[in-house]
């Protein structure tokens, strides 16, 4: 009962948004999470393919889950080589429309 987040734009710091948190929205938190890890531990979704490009694994922290290596390999080991296709992150800012609350 004694959380909340206090949401405020620079722009107009006066008129900050509240979000309480309660004993109700906590169990509702709690049981959503307790039902996400039964789906989980049931196993339902089908298991993702691997990618036969070895390479792309060398630095995944997760690679060990795939059986394809203990760790990742130190970041200081990339040499600029792309693993991924690179994403265009060019962005105008103007384009977005406000949320309105």
């Amino acid at each position: 009962e004694q959380v909340e987040m206090i949401y405020w734009f620079a722009d107009s710091p006066a008129q900050p948004e509240h979000f309480p948190y309660d004993t109700a929205q906590f169990m509702a938190d709690g049981e959503y999470l307790s039902d996400l890890i039964a789906e989980i531990e049931r196993g339902d979704e089908e298991v993702w393919p691997l990618t036969t490009n070895e390479r792309r694994c060398r630095f995944c922290h997760y690679r060990s889950l795939c059986e394809r290596g203990v760790s990742a390999a130190p970041l200081d080991e990339f040499n600029g080589e792309q693993t991924a296709p690179p994403v265009d992150l060019d962005i105008d800012l103007e384009q977005i429309a406000e949320i309105a609350f």
